[in-house]
C-alpha cells in the first residue's frame, strides 16, 4: 500500500469544501422555527437563564445546526477514509450492504465498515453489522474459497480500541488511520488541512445564516412575546404538549 500524505490530504480537503459549505448553506432556507423549537430540550433551554428572544432563537437555531454540522462533516471524513484507503489496488471501495472498504493486506481480506463513534451503545446495530460481515464474508468464500475475512468496525477519532474482537476488530483514532494508509502520523497530520473546513465561515453562510435568523426573530416575538416578554408556557405546549 502506498503511503499517504498530508499533501493528498490537503488536496482532497480543498476540493470537498464546497461541497460542505453548500449543503449547510442549502439547509438554512428550509428550516422551521416551530420545528426546532419542537426538536429542543426546551427545558434545559429554560436553565441557561435565557431572558432574550434573540439569546433563545439563536441557541435553539445553533444547536441544531452543530448537529448537523457534525453529521455532513462526519461523511466528508469517512469519504476522506475511503479516498486514502483506495489509493492503490490493495483497497476498494465496496458494494456490501453496511461495508464501506475492503483492504486485502497479507492474504487477509478486511471489510471495513466506518462509524461516526468509538463506543457503541446500540446492540441492535452492532449486531446488524455482524450479520452484514457475515453475509459479506460467506459470498466473498464462495466467489474465492479459502480466503480470510476479518471485519472491522472503524472511527476516524477517539482509542477505544478492540483489536481482539471475536467477531471484528474495532480501530479507533491513530489505529484506523495507519491502518488504511500504513502512515502511522497520518492521524496527526491530517488535522491541520481538516481544519480548511473552517472556511464554511464565508459570506455566503453569514448572509444566509442572518437571514434564517431575523426570520425568526420576527416569527418568535410574534408568536411567543405577546407582552415583550418570552412565553414559556406556550413554548413548552408546543414542544411537549399532547398532540
Amino acid at each position: 500500500m502506498n503511503v499517504y500524505s498530508v499533501n493528498d490530504v490537503a488536496q482532497y480537503v480543498d476540493q470537498h469544501i464546497n461541497e460542505f459549505n453548500n449543503k449547510m448553506i442549502g439547509l438554512l432556507p428550509c428550516l422551521s422555527l416551530k420545528d426546532l423549537i419542537r426538536q429542543s430540550n426546551v427545558y434545559y433551554l429554560r436553565t441557561t437563564n435565557s431572558y432574550s428572544a434573540y439569546e433563545v432563537v439563536k441557541k435553539t437555531v445553533d444547536d441544531y445546526l452543530s448537529s448537523k454540522e457534525e453529521f455532513i462533516f462526519n461523511d466528508i471524513l469517512k469519504q476522506l477514509a475511503i479516498s486514502i484507503a483506495t489509493q492503490d489496488s490493495s483497497g476498494t471501495k465496496s458494494t456490501f450492504e453496511g461495508v464501506d472498504l475492503e483492504i486485502t493486506k497479507n492474504g487477509i481480506e478486511y471489510l471495513v465498515s466506518i462509524e461516526n463513534t468509538p463506543t457503541i451503545i446500540d446492540n441492535q446495530k452492532i449486531e446488524k453489522l455482524i450479520e452484514l460481515w457475515k453475509r459479506a464474508e460467506h459470498i466473498i468464500n464462495q466467489e474465492k474459497p479459502g480466503t480470510i475475512v476479518r471485519a472491522v468496525y472503524g472511527v476516524a477519532y477517539g482509542n477505544d480500541d478492540l483489536p481482539n474482537n471475536g467477531d471484528y476488530l474495532q480501530l479507533c483514532g491513530q489505529k484506523f488511520w495507519e491502518f488504511i494508509s500504513d502512515n502511522p502520523d497520518l492521524f496527526l497530520e491530517i488535522i491541520e488541512p481538516i481544519g480548511h473546513v473552517a472556511a464554511i465561515n464565508n459570506e455566503d453562510y453569514f448572509s444566509e445564516y442572518t437571514r434564517l435568523l431575523n426570520r425568526f426573530m420576527d416569527e418568535f416575538f410574534h408568536d411567543f412575546c405577546p407582552d415583550g416578554m418570552i412565553d414559556w408556557p406556550k413554548l413548552v405546549r408546543l414542544n411537549s404538549g399532547s398532540n
